[in-house]
């Protein structure tokens, strides 16, 4: 059986692990479940109009873009396969205006595009004041992240289940908002744009597309020297 739900914005929830406890207690009360094997979270990327977005990248070329499913990949993968298929054949697909990467019917969702700009701004302005709770990295306990400040300089550091230290610079390689840490995926999210990486810095999703910098901290972390 798979569950899903507990939908949240990408680096914009603090516990994570609740996330799953929730959907575990449904499953409990709702079905003749035995012990979870597995979880996972993904994330849905979204248009401002809800349609995806399909068709060629540019009025040239071979180069095809199908994104923004919103969570309905399996109908809007289908719907992309149908339309690009189209397109290699020359054929011109009835939805190819609906769905254009140009289309520039988004008036309705102009109060949704303003909402979500506002959200990515406050995101933007939180990640500019303060770092993390603990004064220094011997405060995280094993499975736990948080943004440390050394010397004047801010620092995304996590400790592993065996109690290894990792750091890496706390911005995001996107457009420059501070991550979040996330306990349940032990990963480092940003809530501005959705982008995850690895503890090691390496990129997990999109749309970042250089990982996060080691910092100093970090090598002498693992010497376990802090």
């Amino acid at each position: 059986m798979l569950v899903g739900g507990e939908g949240h914005r990408v680096g914009q929830e603090e516990d994570t692990i609740g996330r799953y406890a929730a959907l575990e207690r449904f499953m409990v009360e709702h079905f003749s479940v035995g012990e979870t094997m597995f979880r996972w979270s993904t994330q849905d990327n979204r248009s401002v109009d809800r349609l995806p977005y399909i068709g060629r990248a540019g009025a040239e070329g071979n180069l095809y873009v199908a994104t923004g499913f919103a969570g309905w990949g399996m109908t809007n993968g289908t719907v992309a396969a149908l339309m690009i298929s189209d397109a290699l054949q020359d054929k011109v697909s009835p939805w190819s205006s609906l769905y254009s990467l140009d289309r520039q019917h988004l008036a309705a969702s102009a109060k949704r595009f303003v909402t979500e700009n506002t959200n990515v701004a406050a995101e933007e302005l939180k990640g500019a004041f303060g770092s993390g709770a603990v004064k220094s990295v011997e405060e995280i306990a094993p499975g736990q992240g948080t943004i440390v400040s050394v010397n004047g300089s801010d620092h995304a550091v996590s400790r592993d289940s065996f109690g290894g230290l990792h750091a890496v610079s706390p911005i995001c390689t996107h457009m420059g908002c501070t991550v979040s840490w996330n306990e349940a995926e032990s990963s480092w999210d940003c809530p501005c744009h959705g982008s995850r990486f690895a503890v090691d810095g390496d990129v997990l999703h999109g749309p970042a597309l250089q990982p996060l910098k080691a910092t100093s901290l970090g090598a002498t972390a693992k010497t376990g020297k802090t």
